[in-house]
């Protein structure tokens, strides 16, 4: 008797290939610093208003700034950062990715990514970088499942609490909230709603494109057996079938044979 082998399978190459490009570019940065220069999205303007050719800020006229707005979801620039975003993506991302199969869940990804990065660059005061609106993304679409299904799992609500409290207290300075004005606050937590809205557009594209996905694609009889919507009988299989039933059944006048005295 064969035994049976043991291999891995790859169940997830999106999100695997998000988790391990923002690990590679973490250590590489490490040593060279390449997350400021190719994995940052910079404001087009600084913090007060004046134009600048500084390096730091958006030029419209170099490409480089234009990929900057897909690319700074691989940059993590802490180690904590890293890992909360890794494990993030490995808990929500193959579910969704099962879900809706890779091609979707990177459209959603590239249009997330733009969006944040779109709004970073006009609200002239913060830069993006990091995986958060990859993150509220599929927060956002695991909540827009439920919902279309009819129900909310509060794992899901303390799971997106606790990742958006953890985002404002890492930005928060000397890292906590304690005796900040509402003001500050909104101030320094721009990159987490930047992030969020980001998600939700993504997240919203993905909800429209696949509709029938979201509800699940099944119904239920009286019986309580389960019905796919979009399992169809084959024509020539369904008219087989309906030949071999008049084959099977004789007319009622038709004489078989005969008797002979």
């Amino acid at each position: 008797m064969a035994k049976k082998g043991f291999r891995f399978t790859v169940d997830a190459p999106v999100t695997l290939f998000l988790v391990l490009a923002g690990i590679i570019v973490f250590i590489i940065n490490s040593k060279y610093e390449i997350i400021p220069n190719f994995f940052t999205c910079h404001p087009l303007r600084s913090p007060d208003g004046s134009i600048s050719a500084a390096d730091t800020l958006f030029n419209k006229k170099l490409p480089l700034d234009y990929i900057r707005l897909f690319t700074h979801v691989f940059g993590n620039t802490q180690a904590a950062m890293l890992l909360l975003n890794s494990m993030f993506l490995l808990l929500l991302g193959p579910q969704q990715e099962e879900h809706f199969g890779g091609f979707i869940v990177v459209l959603m990804t590239l249009l997330s990514a733009l969006v944040s990065g779109v709004l970073a660059v006009c609200t002239n005061t913060v830069t993006a970088t990091g995986a958060g609106s990859v993150i509220f993304m599929l927060l956002a679409l695991a909540a827009l499942v439920a919902l279309a299904q009819g129900r909310l799992r509060l794992s899901w609500i303390a799971l997106f609490i606790l990742y958006l409290v953890y985002r404002i207290y890492e930005l928060s300075p000397e890292g906590g909230t304690q005796g900040a004005k509402v003001a500050d606050m909104l101030g320094y937590s721009m990159p987490v709603f930047i992030d969020l809205t980001g998600g939700i557009c993504g997240s919203l594209v993905g909800f429209f494109i696949t509709p029938k996905k979201i509800r699940g694609g099944r119904s239920f009889k009286a019986s309580g057996s389960v019905i796919d919507d979009d399992a169809t009988i084959p024509a020539e299989r369904f008219s087989a079938k309906k030949s071999k039933k008049k084959k099977a059944s004789a007319p009622e006048d038709e004489v078989i044979g005969s008797i002979e005295f």
